[in-house]
């Protein structure tokens, strides 16, 4: 690794810019061989990066780069003629060069192979020049299987680590730095007056505290004594007069600062986050080469083309949205694309075409994946459902557009084979859930035998967003405004069970609606007593077609934040989007929709804690015991202590009833059929949403080691029926509930 941190950024920029015009270079030729001045650039990029790998003494990337640069000068001696082959020799040592560089300058192993054991695609049928039509290229050759993996992991750890600045932009920032400066002095300035007001002030009450003295009552003096209240009162109209002109001047004059500091602010966070963005043409012209390999590996024949490349996003977007083009992209030439026979029988031309176009709309950018190929076909979706399971009336009640937006879901595929592209029933739901974070959205539109086109829409940038601000177990958080839908006062006799889950009323259809510090599981069983029981604030967030109210303590505010990306361990924060500061200063999470909403559909499947809670409900407690005769009676003592029961015949029947319902503590027995009384409180300790849940064995078994067994499982109460005594096991149930 270079030891110079300044040489390693530097080699590391360079480097990056000859990889890539030797890649896009490359395509053209295969496109264009006898291009000449294409030619000549790419040996000029091969050239400047082994001088440049030479100046720092990087052998091996300088011998890789002069394998590339002869090759390339036999082409331009006429010694070779530049075909797909020739294309296949130097891909190889481009990508070993990249892992080189990786290593120079700090970002892991080089483990592609050395230049002597660079693999060499075997010779194809047509070994001539790549097929024109219509004067558009194509890419008919096959070759050995493409590194599909790493395009994968390529796209997965996308990182921009370094912007280039115009000089300008510097110059810009160095300019409104200096306006600071001078509002800095000013406020200094503003601070010497404000203590001279105060030493003014301080200098007015030790005197005032002088005359106060001199006026205490005495009978002999009172016509002097009312003199000298006179003059006090005078002094006292003077000081708050000149105390006014010197609050009024210095409030002008902080309120002058202050907008001064203001602009200049505004300006300079306006210019970093113009510096942050970028052009798509940072992502979009790492994809040439992934589709010509496809297509290669495939037999196909593909056209790539891109528009809107110098369209500029903010660098989290670029590095985030790579990864679901890759995937609509991959899926649109191994899926989409149909083989030059197939098109050719159905009328088209010989060779499919892929186009990836940006566009602006207001604060929001376009990204458009579109292929020319066989379309999505409503009628394999729909079968693809039947044979999911899924009723014949409920599929063919779905909509068009509801069946296209199928295949978002996890794990859909209407693949029958799985291969080294795609099929593998992974992808389009990666493609929803990343766009989705960047809180945009990801539609398709389709027609057999025509085509489709996957449609993505995000912000140009994430560094600020407008939020609601709300409050819930005396803690903050944010939530994009574009989430939410709307916010509503919610009552209990708003919520109705649905399937037995609690659900509200919203434009007309039933809406799940969950607590939020219980669905990040920050918070008890029991909603906060402080949060008031007879209503509520709730906010219906949204995330693609999916809905959830989200019920919190109170709606605090709506604020234009900035965001800063989550890092360290807040990356495993599964419902965190990211972070930023208030304008009190508190640090506020900023929630994932998406994740919200996946999270609520899995906890609902679990222990679920009621909205509202009947001030006199009876605590409601599970009684699992397998003998009738003692169940019943225990039964009996409960209910005449005021507790409300549900009976278990046994451990696993218990189990079954505390997934899908609420309830207040559990008494049972320890020896029981299919799961008993000690496997049933260890299984539920295991899980999160027991880990305190009041847990009293009732058993017949008394010794000791069957005592420590009973602690050891996480019981918190262990009570004999030899000795049984059932005030004992009423107090303890109303200690631990």
């Amino acid at each position: 690794m270079l030891e110079d941190r300044e040489l390693r950024d530097l080699f590391k920029v360079e480097s990056d810019e000859h990889l890539r015009n030797l890649e896009n270079g490359l395509l053209n030729l295969e496109a264009h061989p006898s291009d000449t001045q294409v030619l000549g650039e790419v040996t000029r990029a091969a050239h400047s990066l082994k001088g440049a790998a030479r100046m720092l003494g990087l052998g091996r990337i300088e011998s890789l780069a002069h394998q590339v640069e002869d090759t390339l000068s036999r082409v331009k001696r006429g010694e070779i003629e530049f075909t797909s082959l020739v294309f296949d020799e130097i891909s190889p040592l481009l990508d070993t060069i990249r892992a080189c560089v990786v290593e120079a300058v700090g970002g892991g192993t080089a483990q592609r192979a050395a230049p002597a054991d660079v693999p060499m695609v075997p010779p194809a049928a047509d070994q001539s020049a790549p097929k024109v039509a219509d004067g558009r290229p194509t890419i008919s050759t096959p070759a050995a299987t493409p590194e599909v993996g790493r395009w994968e992991a390529e796209a997965r750890s996308y990182r921009i680590d370094t912007i280039r600045v115009e000089p300008k932009k510097l110059d810009d920032l160095m300019a409104h730095a200096g306006e600071l400066i001078v509002t800095q002095s000013r406020i200094a300035r503003r601070l010497s007056e404000i203590e001279a007001v105060s030493s003014f002030l301080e200098d007015h009450v030790r005197e005032s505290m002088e005359y106060r003295l001199r006026l205490r009552p005495s009978e002999p003096a009172w016509r002097e004594n009312l003199e000298d209240l006179g003059v006090y009162l005078k002094r006292e109209q003077e000081f708050l007069t000149r105390l006014g002109g010197y609050v009024s001047s210095l409030g002008l004059a902080v309120s002058d600062d202050n907008a001064r500091l203001e602009t200049v602010t505004n300006e300079i966070s306006g210019k970093v986050k113009g510096m942050r963005l970028l052009p798509l043409t940072s992502i979009f012209d790492l994809f040439p080469r992934m589709v010509r390999d496809l297509a290669r590996f495939l037999g196909k024949e593909v056209q790539f083309l891109t528009e809107g490349g110098e369209i500029r996003v903010d660098k989290l977007i670029l590095e985030e949205i790579k990864d679901p083009l890759m995937h609509l992209i991959r899926n649109a030439v191994d899926h989409g694309l149909e083989r030059a026979e197939e098109r050719l029988a159905g009328g088209k031309t010989q060779f499919g075409t892929v186009q990836l176009l940006a566009k602006r709309s207001g604060n929001d950018i376009i990204i458009e994946v579109s292929d020319d190929g066989r379309g999505i076909s409503t009628d394999t979706i729909r079968e693809a459902l039947r044979n999911r399971g899924v009723p014949g009336d409920e599929v063919e009640a779905l909509s068009d557009n509801e069946i296209k937006g199928v295949i978002f879901n996890s794990g859909f595929s209407t693949s029958t084979t799985l291969t080294a592209v795609s099929g593998r029933g992974i992808g389009l739901d990666v493609v929803k859930a990343n766009v989705q974070r960047l809180h945009g959205n990801v539609t398709v539109e389709s027609s057999p035998g025509v085509g489709a086109v996957f449609r993505i829409v995000v912000p140009a940038t994430l560094a600020t967003a407008q939020v609601f601000i709300v409050s819930a177990g005396h803690r903050v958080f944010a939530l994009p405004l574009e989430a939410v839908h709307s916010a509503r006062p919610l009552a209990a006799a708003d919520v109705f069970l649905l399937e037995g889950k609690e659900a509200i009323a919203v434009d007309g259809g039933p809406v799940p609606v969950a607590n939020l510090l219980p669905l990040l599981g920050m918070d008890g069983r029991r909603p906060d007593a402080s949060q008031g029981n007879d209503h509520k604030a709730c906010l219906i967030i949204t995330s693609g077609d999916q809905r959830l109210g989200l019920v919190v303590d109170e709606i605090v505010d709506q604020q234009q934040v900035t965001l800063a990306a989550k890092n360290g361990f807040l990356k495993s924060v599964r419902c965190l989007s990211a972070v930023t500061a208030l304008a009190s200063g508190e640090v506020c999470p900023v929630l994932d929709p998406g994740e919200l909403i996946r999270l609520s559909g899995e906890r609902s499947r679990g222990h679920q804690v009621p909205l509202f809670k009947d001030k006199e409900a009876r605590p409601v407690i599970l009684l699992a015991e397998d003998s009738i005769t003692t169940r019943t009676q225990m039964k009996r003592i409960l209910e005449s202590s005021g507790f409300e029961v549900v009976t278990a015949v046994d451990g696993f029947d218990a189990y079954n009833k505390l997934k899908v319902g609420h309830f207040d503590a559990l008494v049972s027995d320890v020896q029981m059929p299919n799961l008993d009384g000690l496997g049933l409180t260890s299984k539920l300790r295991a899980e999160k949403a027991f880990t305190d849940f009041p847990i009293i064995l009732v058993t017949g078994l008394s010794s000791e080691e069957d005592r420590k067994r009973g602690a050891e499982a996480g019981a918190n109460a262990y009570i004999t029926k030899n000795a049984f005594d059932q005030k004992e096991l009423i107090d303890t149930l109303r200690r631990v509930i």
